[in-house]
């Protein structure tokens, strides 16, 4: 059987904020694992403090 996509392609600035969230959300998420731990070091890891500020993105 054959398939097709009929959606068209989305713009990169759609891209652009799909990446953003999913980096967002990954950060939030370890923050609050970290907090329900009472692990303080989330406080000195760049990358949960800022994470669109982080290298390599």
């Amino acid at each position: 059987m054959i398939e097709g996509n009929a959606k068209p392609p989305k713009p990169a600035f759609v891209r652009a904020l799909e990446a953003k969230a999913a980096t967002l959300a990954a950060a939030h998420g370890e923050t609050r694992l970290r907090a329900e731990r009472h692990d303080e070091s989330r406080w000195r890891i760049p990358r949960l403090v800022w994470p669109l500020f982080a290298k390599g993105r």
